[in-house]
């Protein structure tokens, strides 16, 4: 199983001038730990979406994980993992709860998930109050259980590997010519293996890497430009990609 310093990004700011110091604390509160993870509370796994480039904050590696799987479904149109709660009034009574992760696929109800985390059993009270407000907001209730989410800890790693990749490749995967170079290729052939296609594109173009064309092909992927089956972590040069 990979490290949490695999599955995140560590965030170093540069140190700003002593002068600019009091400045910076009124705009930013800073004031250690405690204002540091005023928002976050305890040990988080901090990373960057390379799809949205926003920064995202799990409070385990297990939701960090579930994050992946619903990350890089192509089917999920919707994702959001702010950890709002939402809130309902039922019978003069206020219930909120405060899921993970909302997330839907294109033209259906979405989903407010929780993760139910080992020795953590989600109690049934819990589990009805997830219902009753999913209910109210017209969408549907999901818990996440361990073997659900662990089910492939080869896919799980293969994601984390290609989710920094991508973050690497952040400015890259947004400079249209190296995704549409790519995408021709594939259009070209209808299908290709995935080492064929290295081995046609490393020569051709300087400055392209074995990194970037994965990060490509998982960004064309996702905007379901291309197909290629990932189950159970499958993934190297034998990958059939097809348009």
């Amino acid at each position: 199983m990979y490290s949490i310093s695999q599955a995140a990004d560590a965030a170093r700011p540069t140190t700003p001038a002593a002068d600019a110091l009091p400045r910076l604390q009124k705009l930013f509160g800073f004031g250690g730990a405690k204002a540091r993870y005023k928002d976050h509370p305890g040990r988080v796994i901090r990373c960057m979406d390379p799809f949205s480039g926003n920064l995202e904050a799990f409070k385990s590696p297990l939701k960090y994980e579930n994050w992946l799987l619903r990350r890089f479904d192509p089917q999920v149109d919707y994702l959001n993992a702010s950890g709002d709660a939402w809130a309902i009034l039922c019978a003069g009574e206020q219930i909120h709860v405060k899921p993970q992760l909302v997330w839907a696929h294109a033209g259906q109800r979405g989903f407010l998930e929780i993760v139910e985390e080992p020795g953590r059993a989600i109690t049934e009270t819990q589990a009805r109050a997830l219902q009753l407000v999913a209910r109210a907001h017209q969408m549907r209730s999901s818990i996440r259980r361990v073997d659900e989410i662990r089910d492939s800890l080869r896919l799980l790693e293969l994601l984390d590997r290609i989710r920094q990749c991508m973050a690497l490749h952040y400015t890259d995967l947004r400079e249209e010519s190296w995704t549409e170079r790519i995408a021709e290729h594939v259009n070209e052939h209808r299908k290709c293996a995935r080492g064929d296609l290295l081995a046609e594109l490393l020569p051709r173009f300087p400055g392209c890497t074995e990194q970037l064309v994965d990060s490509a092909l998982f960004w064309l992927r996702q905007h379901q430009h291309i197909f290629f089956d990932i189950e159970g972590g499958a993934y190297g040069d034998a990958t059939v990609i097809s348009c």
